[in-house]
């Protein structure tokens, strides 16, 4: 804020100018200028500025955008560069928490459970003729009396951002429970995480079924899947072997009447597998969706024995002269039926 008339105000005017007659219009440019420059340059131009003095100012501030456009072409090349990783959004965490609470899943343990709500705020929108406040909503989630925005924006700009988290995945650390290691959420600072946790260890968590008219038309590559066996893989950074998928840590594998060899020896890509599991949550919100019968759990007992040799058969944890890694972990199975 600055008090119109005074000293501060045509100093600020003056750059303002500068800005203008060097063509840098661009109000994100500028803010990205000012922000870039040091305290001792600030002072210098403020001082050439009293003293009308404008040749180190236009040096300054031309260097300094010639500074960002070289950034923002780096930047640039960096991401063609890198190979594309696909990541679920917040948007999409969101809906996949939404989706939870309509089966039902986070009132089984009441610790966990899960609503949501809307806050109505002023989104700044930045244009050329200036900044400009816009109407705009933020999805707020709570879990364990603790809320969650799942819109950056908001986070930052939003008047009651306060005491309200930014929704995301933490990675989980290192726990010793009985002399076994294992991996869980931060107690307190993860809610969804610790959510999650909560859900994937229920005993009905490992395994359901599909219809096949509803699997083959979203997956045609699956056509001929009996099941389909989630995996994770731990070693993934360091497996080296032929049949190893690149980008995902959990993958699906599908399964013909044949159960040696799956059907994607690759594995299902991180989209893939969101997309399999997004759809079996709509397929579990049906309203005529299909029960368990006693022949169908039986039938997935056999298959669930052939599927852990197939397992046990493909895997692969190096040693002192072979350094192939292969270290499918199996976690869910869904039975495709017809």
């Amino acid at each position: 804020m600055i008090i119109a008339g005074t000293h501060e105000q045509r100093r600020e005017q003056a750059l303002v100018d500068r800005f203008t007659q060097l063509g840098i219009t661009d109000e994100r440019m500028r803010l990205k200028i000012l922000g870039s420059l040091s305290i001792e340059q600030e002072e210098q131009i403020f001082q050439d500025i009293e003293k009308e003095e404008f040749s180190l100012i236009d040096n300054i501030l031309k260097q300094a955008e010639a500074d960002q456009k070289n950034m923002e072409v780096k930047l640039g090349e960096l991401q063609t560069q890198l190979s594309q990783q696909w990541v679920i959004s917040r948007e999409e965490l969101a809906k996949r928490l939404e989706t939870w609470m309509e089966l039902g899943l986070s009132m089984i343990d009441q610790k966990h459970e899960l609503t949501f709500s809307t806050k109505e705020w002023s989104r700044p929108v930045f244009r050329n003729e200036g900044t400009v406040m816009e109407p705009a909503q933020a999805k707020i989630a709570v879990i364990q009396d603790r809320k969650f925005t799942f819109d950056p924006e908001f986070k930052v700009f939003g008047r009651e951002k306060d005491n309200i988290l930014l929704a995301g995945l933490y990675p989980w650390h290192q726990k010793e429970w009985e002399g076994v290691i294992k991996h869980r959420p931060l107690h307190k600072s993860d809610p969804i995480g610790r959510l999650a946790c909560s859900l994937a260890r229920q005993g009905r968590a490992d395994f359901t079924t599909i219809s096949a008219n509803r699997l083959y038309p979203k997956f045609s590559s699956l056509r001929d899947a009996r099941y389909l066996l989630f995996v994770t893989h731990p070693l993934r950074e360091v497996e080296n072997h032929a049949s190893a998928s690149t980008d995902s840590y959990l993958t699906v594998y599908a399964f013909s009447c044949d159960l040696s060899q799956p059907i994607n020896p690759q594995g299902a890509s991180a989209k893939e597998v969101y997309q399999m599991i997004s759809l079996l949550e709509e397929d579990a919100l049906r309203p005529n969706s299909q029960s368990l019968t006693v022949n169908v759990l039986e039938s997935a007992k056999d298959a669930g024995q052939e599927l852990a040799r197939w397992l046990e058969q493909s895997r692969k944890l190096g040693g002192l002269t072979k350094k192939s890694y292969f270290l499918p972990i199996p976690v869910a199975l869904v039975a495709v039926l017809p």
